[in-house]
């Protein structure tokens, strides 16, 4: 058995449904951030409004797609973080940690590449930042297909009674603005 399944604290519903609402807030800020275009209005100069609204989608979108990937992928997991291996049960929770390594490589291949450049570029302040130009990184559509696949795989992992109670906590905060969860929860329930 996995080292970092032994040390999880166990949750209880409550918490995983909670834990699932967090997860559908990513989610829906992530979309939603997508889908508006009040970027493409920007005055072409230097003032606090264009500076803001020139890298305020790419931010939203790029701080919950890491977001969504560290729930996935957990690189460095506190014992008060939510991952996807609280919800697995322990067999499969098993399963997804002897792959997780291939998984965010095969899933997310970008978004794995781009992880670290992800993290300096938004919540790291670095001296690298000027190396990293914001329009080299990955298209938000990729990151979007990525986590979908991703996702898809984690919840085909789910035992019926965790996707129920993880489709609760998700739809409070998301089905509305990102249909694949509402697919998903056809799929399983």
């Amino acid at each position: 058995m996995s080292k970092l399944i032994k040390i999880r604290p166990a949750r209880s519903d409550d918490e995983l449904k909670q834990g699932a609402s967090y997860v559908g807030y990513e989610w829906a800020v992530m979309a939603g951030a997508r889908l508006v275009d009040w970027h493409k209005d920007v005055p072409e100069d230097k003032s606090f409004h264009a500076i803001v609204s020139h890298s305020a989608r790419t931010e939203l979108i790029l701080l919950h797609a890491r977001a969504l990937y560290d729930f996935l992928f957990y690189p460095t997991p506190r014992d008060d973080d939510v991952i996807s291996i609280d919800v697995l049960g322990v067999n499969n929770a098993r399963t997804w940690e002897d792959n997780r390594g291939n998984n965010c490589q095969k899933l997310c291949p970008i978004l794995n590449q781009n992880r670290d450049r992800i993290h300096k570029m938004l919540a790291h302040l670095s001296y690298d930042r000027k190396k990293l130009k914001e329009k080299d990184g990955p298209h938000p559509d990729v990151i979007e297909r990525e986590l979908i696949a991703a996702f898809k795989e984690f919840w085909s992992l789910m035992e019926p009674n965790y996707q129920n109670l993880f489709k609760g906590g998700l739809h409070e905060a998301s089905s509305e603005h990102f249909p694949f969860i509402q697919e998903l929860s056809e799929e399983c329930c």
